[in-house]
């Protein structure tokens, strides 16, 4: 909660450096008006009246204000909802994002799985297999180490524990290596239990091989389920001019089921990818123009959400990196924490709004203050303070009218889509 209020943004020291001209401009005006009317030999209290009057409307508040307010607003509402905003950049780079990938387990996922079956190739009993399994992954933190342990009870102890990013761990156990992961890496193939495999990757699990001395002992197949709130968070990334995308490591049987769960088109999901390979799918989605926001959970993910503009992790939890690449960070399960921050976003473009819709109409005005042709509004009639501010005020709003056509957001940008009546901000 400190780092963003501690820290200023891109913008913020932009209006900081436009206000250190700006009010002294003002003051000078104010000057110069002021000696225009006793030199033409106005009332002492005409002229400080209208000296006085060019200051308060050309005062720079919603120029110094607008931009560090949204940011106290945004990052503590953000807090309140399970959003952690490390700094005020982010805020800005939401509003560019058009694009959002996401990383299956434990983010579209619960990251709570079960175990669903457990094949044992030929000379192996299940529950040997399990318990070799169960007492590898017992050093690591992967939802799929923990649901094998917790089927499996009390393990042997294991040495030697290796971790081979998303392909799997091994250890020695009992004087025998035991790998658990990808059937893909190293030299055993599957040989009879290859039907039993690919049925469980058709029937939507996660399959992993469990090798015994470079030997195939069995298999081991769990399943997830789908985070409640998933469905309807993207639902709303969809509402709020974000297209999703899906990239993961599982098999492409369990993906296709969870993406036609919650709603993601399969062309948009990629499976069986490693760690390299996300950055390099991220890479290409900004290749073709896109503004990416990349959200995970894991260790595995760490890279990927380094390479994207925008890089959001789920957490904290087992798998999450202890210091998290980029922010914002979701301290809370729910998959509707990612449509907050895209909320967020209409905060900032409010500031934005309101300082460069502030900026015109004060010009116009002050201008018309400096010769007196705009009447303070002390001690005068309504009727006649109208017609002094019939020009100025049609000045004004052509000059506002055509600097924000000029310098309209794009349509597709977070932060300026109609919200969404039931996302409360």
């Amino acid at each position: 909660m400190k780092s963003p209020r501690a820290t200023t943004s891109p913008v913020e020291r932009l209006v900081d450096r436009i206000s250190r001209v700006f009010v002294p401009t003002v003051i000078a005006i104010a000057a110069i008006s002021l000696i225009a009317h006793l030199v033409a030999g106005r009332d002492t209290v005409e002229a400080f009246t209208a000296a006085v009057a060019v200051l308060i409307i050309a005062c720079p508040c919603a120029l110094g204000l607008a931009t560090p307010t949204a940011i106290l607003v945004g990052t503590g509402r953000g807090a309140q909802l399970g959003l952690l905003i490390k700094g005020p950049e982010v805020l800005e780079s939401t509003r560019r994002v058009d694009t959002i990938v996401l990383d299956k387990t434990g983010t579209i996922t619960t990251g709570d799985m079960g175990l669903d079956r457990v094949t044992a190739a030929p000379g192996w009993e299940e529950a040997d297999v399990l318990s070799l399994a169960a007492a590898v992954e017992a050093g690591s933190e992967h939802p799929i180490a923990r649901a094998i342990v917790d089927a499996a009870g009390p393990v042997a102890t294991a040495t030697s524990f290796s971790n081979e990013a998303g392909y799997g761990v091994s250890a020695r156990v009992d004087a025998r290596t035991v790998r658990v992961g990808r059937p893909a890496h190293g030299a055993a193939t599957l040989g009879a239990l290859e039907p039993a495999f690919r049925a469980a990757q058709d029937a939507g699990a996660t399959a992993v091989v469990v090798e015994v001395d470079g030997e195939v002992a069995g298999i081991i197949s769990v399943r997830v389920a789908s985070k409640p709130s998933s469905a309807a968070a993207i639902a709303q990334l969809r509402e709020l001019g974000l297209e999703p995308h899906m990239l993961t490591g599982d098999n492409a049987g369990a993906t296709r089921a969870v993406a036609a769960e919650v709603g993601i088109a399969p062309a948009s999901v990629t499976a069986g990818v490693m760690p390299e390979g996300k950055v390099t799918a991220v890479k290409e989605l900004q290749a073709a123009g896109r503004r990416v926001a990349m959200v995970g959970d894991g260790v595995n993910d760490a890279a990927a959400l380094a390479q994207a503009d925008l890089g959001l992790s789920m957490g904290p939890g087992p798998t999450w990196p202890s210091k998290p690449p980029t922010s914002p960070s979701c301290t809370t399960p729910s998959s509707l924490s990612l449509t907050r921050s895209g909320s967020r976003a209409a905060l900032w473009a409010r500031s934005r709004e309101t300082s460069s819709g502030r900026s015109p109409t004060t010009w116009c005005s002050s201008r018309s203050l400096l010769p007196g042709s705009l009447t303070p509004c002390s001690r005068e009639s309504p009727w006649r303070f109208r017609p002094c501010l019939s020009w100025p005020t049609r000045c004004a709003c052509a000059a506002f009218v055509l600097y924000r056509s000029r310098n309209a957001p794009p349509r597709r940008c977070v932060g300026h889509k109609r919200r969404d009546p039931r996302m409360r901000v």
